[in-house]
């Protein structure tokens, strides 16, 4: 079996943006709607958000099979039995919020969930970040339901350094 050279760059940077240490600091970014949210960042990246028992697991970008076209993965790591029924992951990075999965029927494998986001096109405009060339910062809202109803939320951030996204770019053919 090949590896994609790409793919498996991409995993490294991943491992790179693992979480944080103490001692970090704080950034402000801005979020859907105006309003902001505080991230710690250290030295491994942005902290990972958390709420009710449930912790996010770093937020990750895969080039897909066909040229010029990409999915985001997100894992979410539970403390303890899950009891939830929906799970829903938003990028409230820019004006318009981007709904990324609806997961009606989570299954937590290992106490770890993971989700996929449909295959997006390099030209769809919820990927811009990719073609501009600084450190991007991407918020997600997680929405998490549980069986009786109640809902927690939070917010995990997404570091892609520059390089990374050289990558992705060149594994589409741009050359910039």
């Amino acid at each position: 079996m090949r590896i994609c050279p790409a793919l498996l760059l991409t995993a490294l940077a991943l491992l790179t943006f693992s979480g944080c240490q103490s001692g970090g600091v704080k950034a402000v970014l801005p979020i859907s709607g105006g309003g902001k949210i505080d991230v710690e960042l250290g030295a491994d990246g942005p902290k990972p958000g958390e709420a009710d028992g449930y912790t996010a697991i770093r937020p990750a970008v895969f080039p897909g099979k066909e040229n010029r076209e990409l999915n985001y993965e997100f894992g979410i790591h539970s403390s303890g039995a899950s009891d939830l029924k929906r799970i829903q992951i938003v990028d409230v990075s820019d004006d318009q919020p981007i709904p990324l999965i609806d997961d009606t029927h989570p299954k937590f494998i290992n106490s770890i969930w993971l989700g996929k986001s449909e295959m997006i096109s390099a030209d769809d405009p919820r990927l811009k970040w990719v073609l501009q060339l600084p450190m991007s910062l991407r918020v997600y809202r997680y929405t998490l339901t549980h069986a009786d109803g109640k809902q927690a939320s939070f917010y995990n951030v997404g570091a892609y350094p520059p390089w990374l996204k050289t990558l992705i770019r060149t594994k589409w053919g741009d050359n910039y």
